[in-house]
């Protein structure tokens, strides 16, 4: 084969598996930004109050199950672990069990209420609706709590607040349209309403 004709190829080949490795890499680091899934749009509150959230799919580990609320812990394979709280969707849960692997279409937790320093809000445990993106009409009611934490950063465009919690773990959740991100600044102390994240649907594998 001619010497020049060889080059050429082998630069084509390289460039190639160059554009490979940008891809995998590509693909790595949006799997790595969230627990397990992917879910890139804001919260939004309809007019009947219910959060509308954007929805993610992911496999995970059942570490804790609550019959009496519903209630799914979920390990997903990056060891991100939270409690779910099956949606009316999920009507296999009688059958899920510790142990199980499953696939679950989940939402995240979500801020609903923000307040400066470590004082309560008092709007600890009360129920807030959320409702899927694209759900049937209807919204499943899921328990909140306060949460006192430092905050880390803040992500206006996706509506996002990281904040540390004092066991030195951290956190991300999505703030409701009530939350006035401008006044939240990194490294101050917040005092937030946050409802847990729902379960739409479980699938065994």
């Amino acid at each position: 084969m001619d010497r020049r004709l060889r080059l050429s190829l082998n630069t084509k080949l390289l460039k190639c598996a160059a554009l490979t490795c940008g891809v995998t890499a590509l693909f790595t680091f949006t799997a790595c930004s969230s627990p397990g899934g992917t879910d890139e749009s804001t919260a939004l509150e309809t007019a009947d109050g219910a959060m509308v959230v954007d929805t993610f799919t992911t496999t995970a580990t059942v570490t804790g199950i609550d019959a009496a609320r519903r209630e799914l812990t979920l390990a997903t394979q990056n060891g991100h672990r939270e409690k779910y709280q099956a949606g009316p969707e999920v009507v296999n849960f009688d059958q899920i069990q510790v142990g199980d692997r499953v696939k679950a279409v989940l939402t995240e937790d979500v801020a609903v209420a923000l307040g400066k320093g470590a004082g309560p809000i008092g709007t600890s445990g009360v129920g807030v609706a959320l409702a899927p993106v694209g759900a049937k009409p209807g919204a499943v009611m899921v328990d909140t709590s306060e949460v006192t934490a430092k905050v880390t950063s803040v992500d206006a465009r996706r509506r996002r607040i990281t904040f540390e919690l004092p066991d030195g773990t951290t956190r991300t959740v999505k703030a409701g349209r009530k939350i006035d991100l401008s006044a939240v600044q990194p490294g101050e102390t917040v005092t937030m309403q946050v409802g847990e994240g729902l379960a739409v649907t479980v699938e065994k594998l």
